[in-house]
């Protein structure tokens, strides 16, 4: 007799993706809230996030390791180029995120990952998820790049214009790599102002009965949606008349502003798509020789910094051998001391015998006569 086995059911894996410091990890809460499992092994919260990152540590140590082979780096501004690595580097990072995936959300049916290094290389997670036969479905989350850039600086001393660039490049590869992908926009500020049309798109999106706000979940949701943890706020307004911000970022984050509203505007993605390929255009064309020169002016620095270290661990050392000639000094005086007390105390102890001897008395009263007599 034949059972016939019941369809297993398809597994969604959310991927959030945004700039750094654009509202990743609230968001990435609120849909573990929501139900969907996070990494086992997540980075928690430290100085420079205290709720929490929510990111797969495993991922983090990976996506370093691939972006240095490709000659760059988390704030590098330039299009990544997944495909210029040879071919057996491709198939072994490729391999390493399906692997560690699995080992970070075993079988959970419903989970969120967030690294914002994916935002660059999103093709790359796609092939990846479907190596492991799980649906990928995006949540791409945007912030006002001033508060961003603001944010940057503080944890990372990254001047305005920097960030900014980074910003534009981790939005427009984001946006470009998911179209035709399951996928809806929200922004940090929109779960700061009302979190209910946030919450009905993501779970929109999931399209699963088991995914949604439970009883409780409200206030749990709040606590991270607190206006405190908001460390910069700009308005609009600021963007807008900023005159040193490139029109490029102007541009893009208006056009992600109407995607919040219309995840299919078209007005919007040709605006992306224009700064893009200026964009692209422009990273091509100067991008290789800024980094280079920031590469070379951080080797440079490096090298002082490691002179410097050799310097002062050659000082330490020295100082080092001075204190312990001091002390071997120190300990022959002390010992040199404690012979010359030792000697003194004989001396007094034979001094003391020969004042309580009879001779001693003796020699005493023949000099007290001695010098009676001469007197006389």
């Amino acid at each position: 007799m034949n059972v016939s086995k019941s369809p297993e059911k398809k597994r969604t894996g959310i991927i959030v993706l945004g700039m750094h410091r654009s509202g990743t990890s609230v968001l990435t809460r609120i849909i573990n809230i929501l139900g969907a499992a996070l990494p086992v092994n997540c980075l928690g919260a430290n100085e420079s996030n205290a709720t929490g990152h929510w990111e797969p540590r495993s991922l983090i140590w990976l996506h370093e390791q691939m972006l240095q082979e490709s000659g760059s780096q988390w704030d590098d501004w330039r299009s990544f180029e997944f495909t210029r690595m040879p071919p057996d580097r491709q198939a072994h990072f490729t391999y390493e995120i399906s692997r560690l995936l699995r080992e970070e959300y075993e079988t959970a049916p419903i989970f969120v990952l967030k690294e914002p290094r994916i935002s660059r290389f999103v093709p790359l997670y796609i092939a990846a998820f479907k190596m492991w036969g799980v649906e990928p479905k995006f949540v791409l989350t945007n912030r006002n790049p001033l508060e961003v850039a603001a944010s940057l600086h503080v944890r990372d001393k990254i001047t305005r214009g920097y960030a900014l660039l980074i910003w534009l490049r981790h939005e427009l590869d984001a946006e470009r790599a998911t179209r035709g992908h399951s996928r809806t926009f929200v922004s940090y500020e929109g779960m700061l102002d009302d979190k209910w049309p946030i919450i009905e798109k993501i779970v929109k999106l999931v399209e699963d009965t088991a995914f949604v706000l439970t009883e409780g979940s409200d206030n749990e949701i709040d606590e991270f949606l607190s206006p405190r943890y908001r460390h910069h706020q700009m308005a609009i307004e600021d963007l807008e008349s900023e005159v040193p911000v490139l029109n490029w970022v102007k541009e893009a984050y208006f056009a992600f502003k109407r995607l919040e509203v219309d995840a299919n505007d078209r007005r919007a993605t040709s605006v992306l798509d224009r700064v893009n390929a200026e964009f692209d255009t422009l990273s091509g064309t100067f991008g290789t020789i800024f980094v280079s020169e920031s590469n070379t002016r951080t080797q440079i620095l490096r090298e002082l910094h490691e002179e410097e270290v050799h310097d002062l661990t050659h000082t330490i050392g020295a100082l080092r051998q001075q204190i312990m000639d001091l002390r071997g000094e120190l300990a022959q005086r002390v010992s040199s001391n404690i012979q010359v007390g030792e000697r003194l105390e004989a001396a007094n102890l034979s001094l003391d015998a020969i004042l309580k001897s009879k001779t001693y008395r003796l020699s005493t009263v023949f000099k007290r006569i001695y010098r009676f007599l001469i007197w006389k």
